[in-house]
């Protein structure tokens, strides 16, 4: 992760919008946001884009979190503290991570967006567990291969097709699926 981030220049960001899944229940099927009016980390404190938010908000409906346990999003703040010089965040965990919903929230971001060429989309998700090194190699580079090709359709396939196998392929597939699709809609190829 740290790699991927370090490849951003420190002042083309001004808002990031960072999806996470949902791990613990806390959104009842939608996608939440917690209600913080900055995020405090021990590198300083985020503020939020609530203008923005509202924006996202009357286009989908948006669950507002009053206490977050969701690790998703935690996790990646101190890579973009460390990258980035100033930015707002609109941090969303998606409950649902439908095809559908991830083209529909995809529409709605893009739509919002102030300014996309100064916006970042960053997608949190693991990748595969409990695999010995050969086989989560193997099974990893198969779904890097659909975010790649800009392939949403074929990641959440690929994904859906090892939960049925028990296999735990990528927790964020919905959140990576919305980037792409965003990417896409911004002109990535």
């Amino acid at each position: 992760a740290a790699a991927a981030f370090a490849t951003l220049s420190p002042t083309d960001t001004d808002t990031v919008v960072l999806l996470g899944p949902d791990h613990r229940g806390a959104v009842s099927g939608g996608i939440g946001i917690p209600h913080f009016e900055t995020w405090r980390t021990p590198l300083g404190d985020i503020p939020i884009n609530w203008e923005q938010v509202r924006r996202i908000e009357n286009q989908l409906p948006l669950e507002i979190l009053a206490d977050d346990r969701e690790h998703s999003l935690e996790i990646e703040l101190p890579f973009l503290q460390m990258t980035l010089a100033n930015f707002q965040l609109i941090p969303l965990i998606m409950g649902t991570q439908s095809a559908e919903a991830c083209r529909r929230l995809a529409e709605v971001i893009v739509a919002t967006l102030d300014n996309p060429s100064r916006a970042l989309l960053v997608a949190s998700s693991d990748l595969s567990h409990f695999f010995d090194d050969p086989t989560a190699r193997a099974l990893d580079e198969a779904t890097l291969q659909f975010a790649l090709n800009l392939d949403a359709a074929g990641l959440l396939g690929h994904v859906a097709a090892g939960h049925h196998r028990h296999e735990a392929l990528a927790c964020g597939a919905g959140p990576i699926a919305v980037v792409i699709h965003a990417a896409q809609a911004l002109g990535a190829t």
